[in-house]
């Protein structure tokens, strides 16, 4: 018997089930009327349900297409179901299904669809993405589509930054926003269908002329030496760059739409006004949105008996009337028979003022991040991001804020009640010291100190430095599994020598990012299209419940003629990247960001 095979025989009833029970904020997107020839597109997710209903970038593009009169497509969602998954939360191994996996409103087989459009928050959830396509009868390689007619594949999201190790599995990519190109590759898609054209990858791309944020790889011819790329030609009239697309202001967006009758969420801003060299968020374009259209939408929330509230945003507090929302949405809540949660995404501690952490306060408001690290406790929680203890080594990473201040905002939150922090760290930078990690020590006791008092906690999540592609430092070497764990041993007993291990194991939770993770990401985030045979290897391991370790991995990459020192090392400043196509960073930032550093580490040239 297959596990779980007496809740998959009741998938379909699931899936009803569960959009039944939606609480819809606006008319159904289903109800505007669409042309009988109209594309049948589904939007996947590698999240489950719950989190799917966080997920308002994938979203919006679902709205997007469904709610316009004019575009001839109607979209269904598709997501890791709740009765696919195991007590982990993962795709049940070695799962199969008696008939192809379905979107949810629909129930249409994946295999029978137009366009699928993937969203990955991170380069490690492709191998969830792909075991999705495997299950709905979809070959996941983009070349064995192309021979069945198989649906188009669009991928999207900060975990494709670099598209190219994905190259073999996704027809088109999106650099940017998704929900304006994704409705223009529709457009694309009907009318080359009703031309009798081929609408394939590169057809769509001369069709529509090259747009803003549309990568097709098929288009670009690379050469290699060793495990560097040594020349990239684009072929056809493709962009020798293509800029990201920058979608208009759209309501599903910034605003739930739809829940699940427990949470709904507001996205007050996006991007970040600051340009930190190692920071994604920052070369997004800064954007807020009018209080007033959110507070309206929080108004609805609270009249039709939503529970939780998520105002996820990573810079919240630079949205220039934060004061008026913080203060509006307690007006909201407050004048509700029923209790409502809210939560707050990570603050920006140097942006934090009296006033808002205040009005946080009489929000009863706290982290949502907790939830991660805590099974559910019930203790409030602020999510901080110092990142470092050192002063010099932020300065020379181009991040304009002191991590010390941290304290300041802790002090303040400590007298509005809240002792528990997590405390968001990365180790691993290039030109960083025993002395930097030392630094790092000497806040987290600091901390420490000031929360003893209460009884307070921290988590430490502790990441190494994964140079992110479309980042100033996205040319730096990275750390190795084994320096990564030396530096968290170095910080934690630095800080037990300064605090006691009592106390340390009393307060502190570290959380690490796992070994094999860090290995697959780090090789997903700097390798080029020649990696896709890993990608199958390890979404087939993971398919069998089976995570392969780091030397696994490594074993798999070599077996490729690529090396993992190779990838992990620093790159030169005019050295060519695999993502060169979609490269968003600004030159002469990177230029400077990068022999500054070695200048100092002394490894330049």
């Amino acid at each position: 018997m297959v596990p779980g095979e007496r809740e998959l025989e009741t998938l379909p009833e699931w899936l009803t089930a569960t959009a039944r029970n939606e609480l819809w904020f606006v008319d159904p997107p289903h109800h505007v009327p669409k042309s009988p020839d109209a594309l049948n597109v589904g939007i996947l997710s590698h999240f489950r349900y719950s989190f799917c209903m966080i997920a308002l970038g994938s979203l919006a593009i679902y709205h997007r297409l469904n709610r316009e009169r004019t575009c001839h497509a109607v979209a269904d969602r598709v997501f890791a179901y709740d009765p696919i998954l195991d007590a982990e939360g993962r795709i049940r191994p070695d799962l199969s299904l008696d008939s192809p996996l379905p979107t949810m409103e629909r129930q249409i087989p994946l295999c029978d669809l137009d366009l699928i459009c993937v969203s990955l928050t991170n380069p490690d959830a492709v191998t969830v993405a792909l075991q999705l396509l495997t299950l709905g009868e979809v070959p996941v390689r983009a070349a064995d589509r192309a021979e069945q007619s198989g649906p188009l594949v669009l991928a999207g999201g900060p975990g494709v930054c670099n598209p190219e190790p994905f190259a073999n599995f996704f027809d088109l990519f999106c650099i940017g926003d998704g929900a304006d190109l994704t409705a223009e590759i529709v457009r694309a898609m009907y009318e080359l269908r009703r031309a009798g054209a081929p609408h394939r990858a590169g057809e769509i791309l001369r069709f529509l002329n090259n747009p803003a944020g549309l990568y097709v790889p098929s288009e670009y011819m690379f050469s290699y030496a060793g495990s560097r790329v040594a020349g990239i030609r684009a072929d056809n009239g493709a962009p020798s760059h293509v800029v990201p697309a920058v979608d208009l202001p759209h309501e599903g967006a910034q605003c739930s739409l739809v829940s699940d009758r427990e949470t709904a969420v507001l996205v007050p801003n996006y991007g970040c006004k600051h340009r930190c060299s190692y920071c994604q968020i920052s070369e997004i374009q800064y954007r807020e949105f009018p209080v007033e259209r959110l507070l309206e939408r929080v108004r609805q929330y609270v009249d039709l008996g939503v529970q939780s509230l998520i105002v996820n945003s990573a810079t919240l507090t630079q949205h220039g009337e934060i004061d008026q929302l913080l203060q509006g949405i307690a007006r909201s809540i407050g004048g509700s028979a029923e209790t409502i949660r809210v939560f707050i995404g990570s603050m920006r501690f140097d942006e934090v003022s009296p006033d808002v952490l205040a009005e946080m306060n009489s929000l009863g408001a706290f982290s949502h991040t907790y939830l991660l690290y805590t099974n559910g406790s019930t203790r409030r929680f602020m999510a901080l991001a110092p990142e470092h203890g050192s002063r010099e080594l932020m300065r020379r990473m181009q991040r304009p804020v002191d991590p010390w201040r941290v304290l300041q905002t802790i002090r303040l939150a400590m007298a509005e009640g809240v002792c528990n922090f997590v405390l968001y760290f990365i180790v691993g930078f290039e030109s960083e010291t025993a002395e930097d990690r030392e630094m790092t020590a000497g806040l987290v006791a600091e901390v420490l100190d000031l929360i003893a008092p209460e009884d307070g906690m921290i988590i430490m999540k502790v990441n190494p430095l994964i140079p992110t592609p479309s980042t100033a430092c996205q040319r730096f070497r990275m750390p190795s599994n084994s320096e990564y764990q030396e530096h968290i041993d170095e910080i934690v007993a630095s800080v037990i020598r300064r605090v006691g291990s009592e106390r340390f194991e009393r307060q502190v939770n570290i959380v690490p990012l796992p070994p094999s993770r860090l290995r697959f990401e780090s090789m997903v985030n700097r390798a080029d299209r020649r990696i896709g045979p890993l990608i199958e290897r390890v979404t087939q391991s993971r398919s069998a419940g089976i995570d392969p370790s780091a030397d696994q991995l490594c074993a798999w990459l070599s077996e490729l003629g690529l090396c993992w020192e190779d990838l992990a090392c620093g790159r030169g400043p005019e050295e060519i990247l695999p993502w060169q196509i979609v490269d968003r960073t600004i030159p002469s930032m990177e230029r400077q960001i990068v022999l500054s550093i070695r200048e100092r580490a002394g490894t330049a040239g």
